[in-house]
C-alpha cells in the first residue's frame, strides 16, 4: 500500500504528475492482478485485464470516486467488468490457447494439473454469480474490504450488500461443495467482515 495519503497522491496524479500515477500503479498492481486471475483462465488475460483497468483509471480519472480515500475499490470492480468482457470476447479462442504447451519451468506436472483444476473450478463458480455479486464477494471476502465500503463502490445499500453477500457465499458453497482445498475458498466462505 502507499505509505502516504493516497487521496493526495491521486490529487497529484490528476494534476498531471506521472510519478504519482506510477506510485498508484506500483501500489495496487498486484491486488488488481490477483483479482483478475480469479476471473480469467489465462495468466496473459489477467495481465491484459490489469493493464486495461489502469488505462481506464487514467482515461476516466475525472469521474473516479475514491472509497475510503483509495482508488483500489474502483480498480477492482473495473478489473472484474473487464474480465467478464474478456471471457465473453475470447471464449471461442480459449480451447486453442489452452492447448498450447506451457512454459512453467520444472514444477511438478501433477501439482500444476491440480492447481489448474482448482482455479478453473473457482473461476467457474465466480462466473456463475451476477457481476455485482462476484464483485461484492471479491471485495469483502478476498480483498478484505468492509461490507459498507464495498457497498459504496458498487452503489448498494449496506443492508442489500449484506444480503447479496450471504446469498452469493451460499451459491459458491453449493457449487464448490467444500471440495476445493484452497485458501481463497476459505476466505470466500468466512463470515468475517459481513457485519461491518
Amino acid at each position: 500500500m502507499l505509505t502516504s495519503d493516497e487521496a493526495s497522491v491521486w490529487a497529484r496524479a490528476l494534476g498531471g504528475d506521472g510519478r504519482a500515477f506510477a506510485s498508484l500503479f506500483v501500489s495496487h498492481r498486484e491486488r488488481v492482478l490477483s483479482a483478475a486471475r480469479r476471473l480469467v483462465v489465462s495468466p496473459i488475460d489477467a495481465e491484459d485485464v490489469t493493464a486495461a483497468a489502469f488505462f481506464e483509471l487514467w482515461r476516466k480519472r475525472e469521474r473516479i470516486v475514491l472509497v475510503d480515500g483509495s482508488v483500489l475499490p474502483w480498480l477492482l470492480v473495473t478489473a472484474q467488468n473487464l474480465a467478464r468482457n474478456a471471457n465473453r470476447g475470447l471464449g471461442r479462442y480459449r480451447s486453442v490457447l489452452d492447448s498450447l504447451p506451457s512454459s512453467r519451468g520444472t514444477a511438478d506436472p501433477s501439482e500444476l494439473v491440480q492447481q489448474r483444476s482448482v482455479l478453473s473450478e473457482l473461476g467457474a463458480a465466480f462466473r456463475q454469480l451476477k457481476p455485482a455479486d462476484a464483485a461484492l464477494v471479491s471485495l469483502v471476502g478476498i480483498e478484505g474490504m468492509t461490507v459498507a465500503a464495498a457497498a459504496q463502490v458498487l452503489g448498494l445499500s449496506a443492508g442489500n450488500a449484506r444480503t447479496r453477500l450471504y446469498r452469493s457465499r451460499q451459491r459458491l458453497r453449493a457449487v464448490l461443495d467444500g471440495t476445493v482445498p484452497m485458501l481463497p475458498v476459505a476466505a470466500l466462505t468466512t463470515t468475517e467482515g459481513a457485519d461491518e
